[in-house]
């Protein structure tokens, strides 16, 4: 599996060097998405999205980031992330 980030609107990656690259090829492997998503915040990214790419693409998933809308909004960032005190499930697919 390898971790990339993207931004959801000019679609380049992030590479090696932190600049925007349109070549996937180039983009910077992360060890998990955690470090990704440090890196973007670091950075001050406020749109960003959290790619897990595999061998087999059918199995990509994305991780949109929601931070920086719950930082405009005032919304509680464990709630952002998908994190909840209640018994539900923190995934809710309403929200999708």
């Amino acid at each position: 599996m390898k971790i990339i980030v993207q931004s959801p609107i000019s679609f380049l990656y992030i590479d090696i060097f932190s600049q925007w690259t349109r070549r996937i090829q180039d983009a910077r492997l992360f060890k998990t998405p955690s470090e990704a998503i440090t890196l973007c915040l670091r950075q001050k990214l406020r749109s960003f999205q959290v790619i897990l790419k595999f061998e087999e693409e059918r199995y990509d998933a994305t991780v949109i980031n929601r931070l920086a809308k719950a930082m405009e909004t005032g919304e509680a960032l464990p709630a952002a992330i998908g994190f909840s005190d209640s018994p539900k499930p923190a995934f809710d697919s309403a929200n999708w």
